[in-house]
């Protein structure tokens, strides 16, 4: 590896880079000396976590790879070297990060495995040092969290619950060691993921509840912790979700407005802490989502201008996210749906225009993601809709074709997506209904007629989708008001 190849950008890869640099010359001095060895391995891996953080995979594999080999050299010139094991351990790890990051989620799997090799082997050599016992929920954690990625739900339960046994033998070990109680509060938290993902609610609750005490007892114990405060922040927003997926939307919003709480804090702690903008933005905008349930337009309004000013400050800071900005079209089309709802048909068209200009964007710098050509059009039936409200026909009706227009492109490069051919069957159906409010009944007959071989196209894929047979109902009764001469 060349020593002057940067893995990553700014002045730490700078100062890890010169690291790197003086390491290898004192190894290249004294090939048999293993402190200058395990020199040399510090800044590999400190290079290649930077290199993954920018996406360089290729750099990155190179420097965990050294630091593999390094670690492998060590633990050859004396095996009996905990210290140097455990770094094999760290660089299989980091290598299954990379892997899962890659698409490579069953290699990722393995590497993850084999770390925990190693550590169980340490954690059994040495049963009083706790350090390594750790180690061996770190592990589990990570390989749960890479089964889960890889949607084997069994095998990420089966390992988030040794690691959740684990958490609960460091506990009893050492009760006064507060991370210990916090690796017990995740593994609660990444359980009551796998209960809600597989739709049992009840069980959900109680481990989020579980995790919530134990979050609290933390906070409680060490209020000066912002690392505890945030986890505490998180556990509120999941039993939020949790709350709003069974209709339980006062309580949903009691556990946002704890969660928003707390994240405001972390925010004044940290300003420059980017992390707690992004946090404030998901927790504001799904309390938001919770407001409009509960039928509080005004609160939504507030949540989701809070929400707007967190994605247009990250737009600003991190402009190379585009994610960012994606968040500022979505929250822009929320408010305008707020503002039409109301009957402000022209703030209502000023927002949706703010989102249009970020789509547009989006896609020009972009134009082969399908998701902001997605967007694109969906702000494009939004206007139409505004338009339509406003009495602005023709402005509706061209908003509607462009519309149209680029779902029919999405369905040419991928006719198997069921969902883009429910899109243009809804967008028929608007058209539909804009001729027949400026009174062309050939016009809308044609429309709806689209929308129901559609419809009757998207039941034959899927017949066990009830909205499709929906979709063909309603556009059964358009054509039947249509026959009978009703606008």
């Amino acid at each position: 590896m060349a020593d002057s190849e940067p893995g990553g950008s700014g002045e730490a890869a700078r100062l890890y880079q010169r690291t790197l640099t003086i390491a290898e010359e004192l190894l290249t001095s004294d090939p048999t000396n293993n402190t200058y060895r395990r020199d040399v391995l510090v800044p590999c891996d400190k290079l290649g976590q930077l290199a993954l953080a920018e996406g360089d995979f290729d750099k990155a594999d190179r420097y965990f790879r050294r630091g593999l080999t390094l670690a492998e050299e060590l633990v050859e010139a004396d095996p009996t070297n905990r210290r140097c094991r455990r770094d094999i351990s760290i660089s299989y790890d980091k290598l299954g990060t990379l892997a899962l990051a890659r698409g490579e989620g069953d290699e990722a799997l393995r590497l993850h495995l084999l770390a925990l090799t190693i550590v169980e082997e340490l954690a059994a050599s040495e049963p009083a040092d706790t350090t390594y016992l750790s180690d061996v929920w770190s592990c589990f954690d990570r390989a749960g969290r890479t089964a889960r990625a890889n949607d084997d739900v069994a095998e990420a339960d089966r390992l988030f619950r040794r690691a959740l046994a684990i958490a609960e033998e460091l506990v009893a070990a050492v009760p006064a060691d507060l991370d210990y109680r916090q690796q017990l509060s995740v593994s609660y938290d990444r359980l009551g993921d796998l209960a809600r993902r597989g739709g049992d609610v009840g069980e959900a609750d109680r481990l989020y509840q579980r995790a919530l005490d134990v979050a609290q007892a933390l906070v409680d114990a060490e209020p000066g912790n912002l690392a505890y405060r945030r986890d505490l922040s998180v556990t509120c927003d999941k039993l939020g979700n949790l709350a709003r997926d069974r209709g339980s939307h006062q309580q949903a919003a009691h556990y946002y407005r704890r969660s928003l709480t707390i994240t405001e804090e972390l925010l004044a702690a940290e300003p420059g802490n980017h992390a707690h903008r992004r946090d404030l933005l998901i927790t504001a905008n799904a309390w938001g989502n919770t407001a409009v349930a509960l039928g509080d337009s005004r609160e939504a309004a507030r949540l989701y201008n809070r929400a707007l000013a967190m994605a247009e400050e990250l737009a600003k800071v991190e402009p190379v996210d585009r994610g960012h900005r994606r968040d500022m079209s979505v929250l822009y089309i929320k408010l305008g749906d707020i503002a039409a709802a109301r009957g402000e048909f022209v703030e209502a068209n000023r927002l949706c225009q703010h989102a249009l200009a970020v789509d547009m964007s989006l896609v020009e710098a972009e134009p082969a993601n399908s998701t902001y050509r997605l967007d694109l059009s969906c702000t494009y039936r939004k206007l139409g809709d505004v338009a339509h409200l406003s009495g602005e026909f023709d402005a509706a009706a061209e908003h509607y074709r462009l519309t149209m227009t680029i779902i029919e492109e999405l369905i040419a490069a991928d006719t198997t997506g069921l969902a883009y051919h429910r899109d243009l069957l809804v967008c028929c159906d608007k058209l539909g209904n804009l001729a027949r409010a400026t009174g062309d009944g050939a016009e809308a007959e044609r429309h709806y007629r689209r929308g129901l071989q559609l419809a009757e196209d998207l039941i034959l894929a899927d017949p066990s989708n009830p909205q499709y047979r929906r979709d063909l109902g309603v556009l059964y009764s358009r054509l039947g008001d249509v026959a009978r001469g009703l606008g």
